[in-house]
């Protein structure tokens, strides 16, 4: 108990006080539900962005890498955010997460058939050294320029390979066909030769 006169005063002051307090509560809070609900909405653009791009149809090893990194400065901004109304945090979640997952899905599909395609244009490319190897040697010239012309065509058409093997076997490929270009001149080059000189000799048996 207090004194009756001071009674009114003092519980006066008290409400004061506890209205303040609880005004100061009741800001805080709505501060953060106006927070959370601005957070949601942040989120929802970028589960809508993300989603744009994992039902993006890409068709080159360039394209899935721009996308990618896309993908990852969604992941950064999203973990920038606060978060969203309990109510919505997880569902806003597991959205922007299905929505990496088929994108990451779709890349490792895509890149798993074209490791395939890789591995059989190293197929086709392997069977085309050994046909040039094969005709290196040949003195065919006519027939084996044509054949050898063909297999370069046939090479130019097909598809790439894995990086590691590309360099090693276009040389193979490639020193193939110059060998037998190479030998083509030399023998072309002597037979000019020969005929050069027996020109020479004819002349000077002319003379005599």
């Amino acid at each position: 108990p207090v004194p009756n006169d001071k009674r009114e005063e003092i519980w006066e002051r008290f409400k004061e006080a506890s209205s303040m307090i609880n005004k100061k509560h009741y800001d805080y809070f709505q501060k953060i539900k106006s927070q959370q609900e601005d957070n949601l909405k942040a989120k929802e653009l970028l589960c809508e962005e993300a989603e744009k791009i994992a039902n993006e149809q890409c068709s080159t090893s360039k394209q899935w890498q721009q996308k990618t990194e896309e993908m990852n400065e969604l992941m950064k901004l999203w973990k920038l955010i606060g978060f969203a109304p309990k109510k919505n945090n997880n569902q806003i979640f597991e959205r922007f997460m299905t929505a990496r997952k088929l994108f990451f899905n779709n890349k490792h599909e895509y890149f798993q058939a074209y490791t395939e395609v890789l591995d059989k244009n190293l197929q086709i490319k392997e069977q085309l050294v050994i046909e040039a190897e094969n005709l290196k040697d040949n003195t065919d010239w006519n027939k084996t320029t044509e054949q050898i012309i063909e297999l370069q065509e046939k090479w130019k058409k097909t598809g790439p390979v894995r990086n590691a093997q590309r360099d090693e076997i276009w040389q193979r490929f490639n020193a193939a066909c110059n060998g037998f270009f190479e030998n083509k001149r030399l023998y072309f080059k002597s037979r000019k030769d020969e005929e050069v000189e027996n020109l020479k000799l004819k002349k000077e048996m002319g003379r005599r």
